[in-house]
């Protein structure tokens, strides 16, 4: 289907192997400008709602929802096929790739809590009247539960990763 799809919409197909392998290249870049692209454009649209009309766009909230199931196609074709594992040699590099790990989980958890208070803020700001929009303590509560659960969760799911080759 794929194949018919790149002929119909780009006009070339892989007739051999190299040309199958650039097809790939290509495809697989384009895919990863797209994601970013799409998460560019649901930003500027959420930026541009709150600044020019006061409450999120049926454009907007489509944007939103076309690039929630494009990331979650992607991560859960990552994880049926195991692109996350990393096999360990020895106990040594074991503890070096969970280290690895940790600072990974860490700059995720960071960057996906600035994210989602940003996004809260800025949905309570375009959504809320405006003597609703100063409850800090929920915010903080919300922010707090969400970075906790969100680094638990990654971190326990990206431990789990690592196999350990002299095991089995």
């Amino acid at each position: 289907m794929m194949e018919k799809l790149t002929r119909f919409t780009f006009g070339v197909n892989g007739q051999d192997e190299y040309q199958q392998a650039e097809l790939g290249k290509i495809f697989n870049q384009a895919a990863v400008l797209g994601y970013w692209l799409l998460n560019v454009g649901v930003y500027v649209g959420l930026i541009s709602d709150g600044l020019l009309v006061h409450h999120i766009t049926i454009a907007t909230i489509i944007l939103l929802i076309i690039t929630a199931i494009y990331a979650g196609f992607i991560n859960q074709k990552i994880r049926i096929n195991g692109l996350h594992q990393v096999e360990a040699a020895n106990e040594e590099e074991a503890r070096r790739l969970q280290r690895r790990i940790n600072w990974q989980v860490l700059f995720s958890t960071i960057t996906a809590s600035v994210w989602a208070f940003a996004g809260i803020e800025f949905a309570k700001y375009m959504l809320l009247p405006a003597r609703d929009n100063d409850d800090l303590h929920q915010t903080i509560v919300t922010m707090v539960v969400f970075t906790i659960t969100y680094g638990v969760l990654t971190w326990n799911y990206r431990r789990k990763q690592v196999i350990k080759a002299w095991q089995d």
